[in-house]
């Protein structure tokens, strides 16, 4: 079974990231800043596809030493976004959701920036710190 479309389930989703126990998340800008903050990361990130995401999930990996000097030697955080409530403003996507590949930097108010794309957190999230085992079952292939 594929992972990504099994996740594009919001019921399975919700199912399986309550186990997890989130906590409410602030990093989302209010619905009124929307465009203030796409023109941000416009002038900053042109090259960037951009996505505005609400009802998000940031995903913090608990990795090893090991782990988070790797991902810091590719300029790379252990963390990941995923949520079912995507608007892709370049267009590009062709779906409604996403589960991202590792944050490559936060920028306050609300871009989350990995090395292709930007996503304007919007509202509030959830936060969620699996271990790297959990994460792998999220996020990779079988």
């Amino acid at each position: 079974m594929d992972i990504k479309n099994s996740l594009k389930s919001e019921a399975t989703e919700k199912a399986f990231l309550a186990l997890l126990n989130g906590a409410p998340c602030q990093f989302g800008c209010p619905a009124s800043e929307i465009e203030h903050c796409l023109e941000q990361a416009e002038l900053l990130f042109p090259q960037h596809r951009k996505c505005i995401v609400r009802n998000w999930k940031w995903i913090d990996i608990e990795g090893t030493e090991a782990d988070v000097k790797s991902a810091a030697n590719s300029e790379l955080q252990l963390t990941f976004l995923f949520s079912s409530n995507v608007n892709d403003v370049s267009g590009s996507r062709g779906y409604d959701w996403i589960r991202t590949t590792m944050l490559h930097r936060f920028i306050e108010p609300a871009l989350f920036v990995t090395k292709n794309s930007i996503y304007l957190l919007v509202g509030e999230g959830q936060y969620y710190s699996v271990s790297v085992k959990t994460a792998y079952k999220l996020f990779m292939r079988k």
